[in-house]
């Protein structure tokens, strides 16, 4: 996050038009005034924390946290009058789409893994990364590019499945900690940005002001937007 900032920041530097003022008039706007444009976060706000805030406070797993979001989202609907059957049943179709996309994601990651496992591979990978001869600190920066790579064609969750049975071995055998596994997490979310798949610029268009997305755009993409 710390260095998302930093490069949001050196990026505006560099190039001000990408983050121009905002408009005089609004910026001599009543503070009151400011303040009621707010108004519009209020339920977003409330259904994020009621989310998080039930992870934190321990009275929900992740998994019943995700109940309390829908609960949440049903009841902003409701207040905002926007509720629907029709959209409760696009809803289920769509949650059932993922749900059913991901099973058998699950099950295609963990039928290549034991494939792989049994035919030595995790065995071979093992070998071959420390024979590189690279220590604990350069092995771990090679599997950080191993999943940039890998950021190009899967998404993370599919590249966690595939690579840390293999790695794993690997970070215990060098001493490392294993519960700061979110390194690995958040290297496979970022590197899913990349093209030529860049699973993750969907999140981008809307903000680009082209309809498509170049190589430019990947990079310049969350600071305009």
């Amino acid at each position: 996050g710390g260095m998302f900032i930093a490069y949001v920041i050196f990026h505006c530097w560099r190039h001000p038009e990408a983050a121009p003022l905002v408009a005089e008039e609004l910026r001599d706007m009543p503070v009151k005034e400011k303040l009621a444009t707010l108004k519009e976060l209020i339920l977003p706000l409330c259904i994020a924390g009621g989310v998080l805030g039930s992870i934190y406070a321990g009275v929900a797993t992740p998994s019943e946290a995700a109940g309390v979001g829908v609960i949440l989202a049903l009841i902003s609907a409701i207040i905002n009058r926007k509720f629907s059957f029709g959209m409760m049943r696009d809803s289920l179709y769509e949650t059932l789409r993922i749900s059913c996309m991901l099973s058998w994601l699950f099950f295609g990651a963990q039928t290549i893994i034991g494939a792989y496992t049994l035919a030595g591979g995790t065995t071979f990978v093992t070998n071959a990364l420390k024979a590189l001869d690279l220590g604990p600190w350069g092995t771990v920066i090679l599997m950080n590019l191993i999943w940039v790579f890998l950021g190009c064609f899967l998404d993370w969750i599919g590249i966690l499945f595939l690579t840390v049975p293999i790695f794993l071995p690997i970070i215990l055998d060098f001493g490392f900690d294993p519960v700061p596994g979110t390194a690995a997490a958040t290297t496979a979310s970022c590197s899913a940005t990349n093209l030529p798949v860049g699973l993750t610029l969907g999140t981008c268009t809307p903000a680009a002001p082209v309809a498509s997305l170049a190589l430019g755009d990947t990079i310049n993409c969350p600071v305009t937007g």
